[in-house]
């Protein structure tokens, strides 16, 4: 039998990189209106980009869907931040980092 994170990384392999980063900032805990200030993007935006994410990772709301990734993931998510901010020139905007999430 296959662990949730065995069932769970193939589904991130195959995201956006703007639904990898939506993901990675709602596994933060950052509200929806913090999402769209990252991403330079409305508020509308951020809820139509999780509408997409819920199907993919069969959940209904934003608690369903950091729970089914789980915490393993959700580190791995984190390093992929982490390694893409260190990578990124000196005086880069925050949100540029997650255009950089390989």
């Amino acid at each position: 039998m296959l662990s949730a994170h065995e069932l769970v990384t193939p589904r991130l392999e195959h995201l956006s990189q703007r639904l990898l980063s939506v993901l990675c900032l709602t596994c933060k805990g950052l509200r929806n209106h913090e999402i769209a200030q990252q991403l330079g993007v409305c508020e509308r935006t951020v809820k139509g980009y999780l509408s997409q994410l819920f199907p993919i990772f069969d959940v209904t709301n934003r608690s369903e869907l950091v729970g089914t990734i789980g915490e393993e993931a959700i580190c791995e998510l984190l390093e992929k931040v982490a390694q893409a901010e260190h990578s990124l020139p000196e005086g880069a905007e925050p949100s540029d980092v997650y255009k950089a999430i390989p």
